[in-house]
């Protein structure tokens, strides 16, 4: 009966030197450490990133909304424009005053994408560096 009660603590003793001896080894070897560090990486990135594509897919692929679906193709093209800032002259095109008019509703219909790069900033911002 007596034997019985030590075996539990010899077992937790051993595991504790086991662990002991692989964590040496693993300090001893600097490839197991790089490896471990990247894995670490790697799962803090994906807590991150979960999700993430598949909002970005959405917003790439965004269909225009009811409110959206109102402004004219040539503002939608002006705004699309690989300029610099595309929102210059635009108080002159037409249909501007549709933006005006619907500008909550606009910015309801968008605000996912809104969302989704604010959280592109983040991310980038608390992962970048991780990788440095």
């Amino acid at each position: 009966l007596s034997h019985t009660s030590h075996t539990p603590q010899l077992s937790v003793t051993h595991n504790f030197v086991m662990a002991t001896q692989v964590t040496q080894v693993m300090a001893n070897d600097p490839q197991q450490n790089t490896l471990s560090r990247t894995a670490e990486k790697l799962i803090i990135l994906l807590d991150y990133s979960t999700g993430l594509l598949t909002r970005i897919h959405n917003c790439v692929h965004y269909r225009r909304g009811p409110v959206f679906g109102q402004l004219p193709d040539k503002l939608i093209d002006h705004l699309l424009s690989k300029k610099e800032d595309p929102t210059n002259g635009i108080t002159k095109k037409e249909g501007f005053q549709i933006i005006n008019m619907k500008h909550e509703s606009l910015c309801q219909e968008t605000q996912f994408c809104y969302n989704t790069i604010a959280d592109i900033l983040l991310l980038t911002n608390e992962v970048h560096p991780l990788f440095q």
